[in-house]
């Protein structure tokens, strides 16, 4: 009996390990833990109402339905309506999740290359940060003279101090 205990004990874990990474990989392509939570509980279980879905995550109706919203506005979930005229939500399979992916994928590559673009820029304002300063705090009645003389002799236009 005690073997038997140990292996079921092992098997348990393995799955709330499995479990654990899968709910991580899915917040690492752009899940909240709660979306996580929500998208599982419905591709595990099939079609849910929203009250179904709120006791198997344990996440209140009307997080839910918020939850049930955006999930659907990133193509994850749907609504069906059953025949006795209620709703019920549905997982669409992973491959949604991957496309999800590849959207993501595309994103951060178009700002890497934005990124680069301005990588010389950056570089130029760690040189000289007095070209790009856009703030100047000053003092006392030093600092209003300042203020006064720098108005004055400014070469571009002053939008305005306090």
């Amino acid at each position: 009996m005690g073997k038997i205990y140990k292996i079921i004990k092992i098997c348990i874990y393995k799955a709330m390990i499995r479990h654990h990474t899968i709910k991580r990989i899915l917040e690492n392509i752009g899940l909240t833990p709660n979306e996580t939570r929500v998208y599982l509980a419905v591709l595990k279980h099939g079609a849910l109402s929203v009250q179904e879905v709120a006791l198997k995550t344990k996440i209140h109706r009307t997080n839910v339905y918020a939850l049930v919203e955006i999930l659907m506005h990133k193509q994850a979930l749907y609504y069906e309506h059953t025949g006795s005229n209620k709703k019920v939500v549905r997982a669409h399979g992973p491959e949604i999740l991957r496309n999800m992916l590849k959207k993501q994928e595309r994103r951060l590559k178009k700002a890497s290359i934005k990124f680069e673009a301005v990588i010389p820029e950056l570089k130029q304002m760690m040189k000289n940060p007095a070209l790009y300063s856009f703030v100047e705090c000053y003092r006392g009645v030093e600092g209003v003279q300042r203020v006064f003389l720098d108005t004055v002799n400014a070469s571009e236009e002053v939008y305005g101090f306090a």
